[in-house]
């Protein structure tokens, strides 16, 4: 029973497999100009070409243009400006803003834009941390520890790219 299974495993790769093929060979013939009926040729190469591949040239490639390069930068930029807004909003702070606007009421649209009345207003505000009780000092610590963890994640995530760029090129 498990040699037929076995069997029937196999053939069923082999029909999935021709079906994968043919497709294939119809998005070829669609992307070429090619119609259906037209049959397409495979000619093998009459030498295979040896190939030697250099891996710490394929890691210097996979460092210049993976995606996960930017990302690591990306999260070292994002846990340093993190930890700037830390330290910067543990502290005094000030804010003025102004506002001047226009208003008028009429019993018809066209009377209401006639001699609007000025509305001014100027606000001046002062932000003063009276008591913390080590909230600030513990934003900082928590922005230390963003930054850390950005860090070996992304010297993880560095040391992985490089493994997994040998390792292809080896294969």
């Amino acid at each position: 029973l498990q040699s037929e299974l076995a069997l029937l495993r196999a053939r069923a790769s082999v029909d999935g497999t021709r079906l994968d093929r043919d497709r294939t060979e119809a998005a070829l013939k669609r992307q070429i100009g090619l119609s259906g009926t037209e049959a397409i040729e495979l000619v093998p190469p009459r030498e295979t070409p040896t190939i030697e591949v250099d891996p710490e040239l394929a890691v210097k490639h996979a460092l210049e243009n993976s995606s996960t390069m930017d990302l690591i930068e990306l999260d070292a930029v994002t846990a340093r400006r993190r930890m700037s807004e830390a330290r910067f909003n543990n502290g005094f702070g000030a804010s003025v803003s102004a506002t001047y606007g226009v208003n008028q009421t009429a019993p018809e649209l066209g009377l209401a834009y006639q001699s609007p009345l000025p509305k001014q207003q100027v606000l001046v505000g002062v932000q003063m941390p009276m008591f913390q009780w080590g909230g600030g000092r513990a934003d900082v610590q928590a922005a230390k520890a963003e930054q850390s963890r950005a860090a070996n994640n992304g010297r993880a995530r560095r040391e992985a790219l490089e493994e997994d760029a040998r390792y292809a090129a080896l294969q």
